[in-house]
């Protein structure tokens, strides 16, 4: 179709730019959708970048994002509201799922949202950037740290103007020196991590969450000099572009008096504001002080004073010098008018404390370089039992990776698995499910067709009668016939086959004792009477997973020329996934506090059975899959674990890094056995782990924790 003389399209490149630029954000992704000829313009990474360094954004552009959680601890919330009147104008819905616990707003800038997702005391997390306008999403791969010397993080995130360039900066305080730390920058530009080897932060900030206000190209931190809480408050800023600290004095008059002190936005985020709370006889007050030029400390001016009897929660923000967001002592988000000195309700209650209230302003960003390391023509795969633990874990990180997933289930009508998968980011376009039953293997053959690779995680953990297979030994040595099934379909170059370390016992064979090291070249004695075993552990578990593993091998040797074979047999695997509820491989390994006997019974079984428990991250089993399939010549057998502990050694973690809980004595004595963790070989070909025994357990006792498990499982 030709195109119209008097079309826009036959204007000059730079003028279209400039007329689109000055539309709203939400016009311009409709004509995405609408339009033929404006997606290219756009997408234009010129066009981007003068959307970006535009100085006036559009009335519909502006919102006030406000996160709070429920009373019952359950619920986060978050939702735009107008920036005039504070009423809900659109709730949102975040597509990613947490993994430590606590999903931190870390700040927001040119229309990206920056979280750290963390865990309570800040110790370790993530960095996820989010434009909820284009509906992107990016994953920040974490610095390199030694895990065991961190004690918290501290994050910033802003943008710099004239380089055009989202930055977010880590900084890392270390348990062996309060004044040592170590300073990162990551550029969204580079999408890489920069140490700055010659700055270090010149101001501590305390264990726990620390929030922060941009202003002016600097992130800001209220901090003190010492590690002693209440000593010498000042203003630490980084200033994004120059990469350098700066510290910025308080108002030289403030009432000494102070027993709370806070910073907070004011405007636009063009000003800072310091907010100073102190005890009087008639209730509490916050002196509001407003820094009018930034970096200016004389430039600081006392607006107002809020006064009410109960206001201990410090104020969200300053939308200017008559209106305060502020929450009440009970929970109630509201809004102070300084000249009539009233509150005006904004019919929202939370948890008082958690609230957070940032300016957002919609925009393109992240429409390039989102997906830098994921291409549209990666390979189609194949995960099967994609609702479990491991299996979901896996097609998350599948999909974050780039790749196309076929994922199947038991039961589509499940709306609860489906749903999980569906809120996957990426999965809208690039996940397939199917429904196929491990009883009928026959029927994963649409599932495979098409794919490069399949990971072959299900597994029948309870019998289900009513099959030709009499229990789930027949039917997980009978779902190895996938195998043929990957031959036949002739696109399949790699199977995955998710093995349990339950299968390489070091036992002797004639139950005298352990090996001196377990490795790939144990397997476990079936004939033997395993201390603490029961017909679940020992027959429709342990058997089967070790004869369905050998039968997976065998075939991997018969069939070399057709099919590549790797069988990657894990420890037991901890951590948060995506579960809403937690996996009994997770409650197995933090058994020893919330006390089931059935699942401490587990835990000493795996103890007696391989002399140590081998444990594993979730994070680390999935990329290890997604490591044996795209790694050369990787074949054969492969344990997987990056810790190989005792019982007495996990209760003894707990005991000392959780002293508020209480163990009982018997968790304490040791398993006698010299034998040593000897498995390399994974290693060998590159791999390397992320999480060592301390994440591992952290985590998993916050999963628990988040999940209410802890609770409901010791009542």
């Amino acid at each position: 179709m030709s195109r119209s003389p008097h079309s826009i399209f036959n204007l000059p490149q730079d003028v279209i730019f400039d007329i689109l630029s000055r539309l709203p954000t939400k016009s311009l992704i409709q004509f995405t959708s609408v339009c033929t000829s404006s997606p290219p313009l756009i997408s234009h990474p010129s066009f981007t970048k003068l959307h970006l360094s535009s100085s006036a954004a559009a009335a519909d552009d502006q919102h006030l994002l406000v996160y709070y959680e429920s009373t019952d601890y359950i619920n986060q919330f978050y939702s735009f509201r107008s920036p005039i009147t504070f009423q809900e104008s659109l709730k949102l819905q975040i597509p990613y799922k947490n993994l430590h616990g606590y999903l931190r707003i870390v700040g927001s800038n040119k229309g990206v949202i920056c979280f750290f997702d963390t865990n309570y005391y800040s110790n370790v997390g993530m960095v996820i950037l989010w434009n909820p306008s284009i509906k992107k999403l990016k994953k920040i791969d974490d610095p390199s740290y030694i895990l065991d010397r961190v004690s918290h993080f501290v994050v910033g995130f802003g943008f710099v103007s004239r380089t055009c360039e989202f930055k977010i900066v880590v900084i890392v305080y270390y348990l062996d020196n309060s004044n040592t730390n170590s300073v990162s920058v990551y550029s969204l530009g580079t999408d890489s991590w920069k140490k700055k080897e010659d700055n270090i932060a010149p101001c501590y900030l305390m264990r726990g969450w620390s929030n922060n206000v941009f202003v002016n190209g600097f992130v800001n931190w209220l901090a003190c000099k010492q590690e002693i809480r209440g000593v010498s408050h000042e203003i630490m800023a980084f200033d994004l572009e120059d990469e350098i600290f700066h510290v910025l004095e308080l108002p030289k008059n403030i009432r000494p008096s102070y027993n709370q002190v806070h910073l907070a936005s004011y405007g636009e985020s063009s000003s800072l504001t310091f907010c100073a709370h102190y005890l009087e006889l008639n209730g509490e007050k916050w002196d509001m002080w407003v820094m009018s030029d930034y970096g200016v400390v004389d430039s600081w001016r006392k607006v107002c004073v809020i006064s009410q009897p109960m206001l201990s929660i410090p104020p969200l923000l300053m939308k200017n010098d008559n209106e305060v967001l502020i929450v009440t002592n009970d929970g109630r988000l509201m809004l102070f008018d300084v000249n009539k000195n009233e509150m005006f309700d904004l019919k929202t209650c939370g948890l008082p404390r958690m609230y957070r209230a940032i300016n957002y302003t919609a925009s393109l960003a992240l429409l390039h370089g989102t997906r830098s390391k994921r291409s549209k023509n990666r390979s189609r795969v194949c995960v099967t039992g994609g609702g479990g633990y491991i299996g979901s874990a896996l097609v998350h990180s599948l999909l974050q990776s780039g790749y196309t997933v076929h994922a199947t289930l038991r039961n589509l009508g499940d709306e609860s698995k489906v749903g999980l998968l569906r809120g996957f980011p990426y999965a809208e376009d690039e996940l397939h499910l199917f429904e196929a039953d491990m009883y009928k293997p026959e029927e994963f053959e649409e599932a495979i067709q098409g794919c490069v690779f399949v990971f072959h995680v299900a597994t029948p953990l309870l019998h289900t009668t009513g099959y030709k297979y009499n229990d789930t030994v027949e039917a997980t040595i009978s779902a190895v016939k996938i195998a043929d099934i990957c031959i036949r379909s002739r696109t399949v170059k790699r199977l995955i086959y998710t093995a349990s370390v339950v299968a390489a016992s070091p036992l002797k064979d004639d139950g005298s004792g352990y090996k001196i090291t377990i490795d790939e070249s144990c397997w476990t004695p079936l004939h033997l009477n395993i201390p603490y075993s029961n017909h679940l552990l020992k027959v429709e578990y342990t058997e089967a997973k070790t004869k369905a593993e050998q039968e997976m091998l065998k075939i991997g040797e018969e069939k070399a020329s057709e099919l590549e074979v790797v069988t990657l047999s894990c420890g037991l695997v901890g951590g948060r996934g995506h579960l809403p509820y937690a996996p009994d491989s997770l409650l197995v390994l933090i058994s020893q506090i919330i006390n089931p006997s059935t699942h401490y019974q587990s835990l000493k079984y795996l103890e007696e059975l391989l002399g140590k428990i081998p444990i594993l991250h979730i994070e680390d089993t999935c990329r290890a899959h997604i490591f044996c399939a795209e790694t050369p010549l990787v074949n054969g057998r492969f344990l997987c674990s990056s810790s190989y502990i005792s019982t007495a050694e996990i209760a003894k973690y707990f005991q000392e890094n959780y002293p508020q809980l209480h163990l009982k004595h018997e968790y304490f004595e040791e398993h006698k056995t010299e034998t040593k963790w000897g498995s390399k070989k994974l290693e060998d070909y590159g791999f390397g782990y992320k999480h060592n025994m301390k994440t591992i357990l952290d985590d998993s006792l916050k999963c628990a924790s988040v999940l209410n498990t802890l609770k409901s499982m010791s009542n």
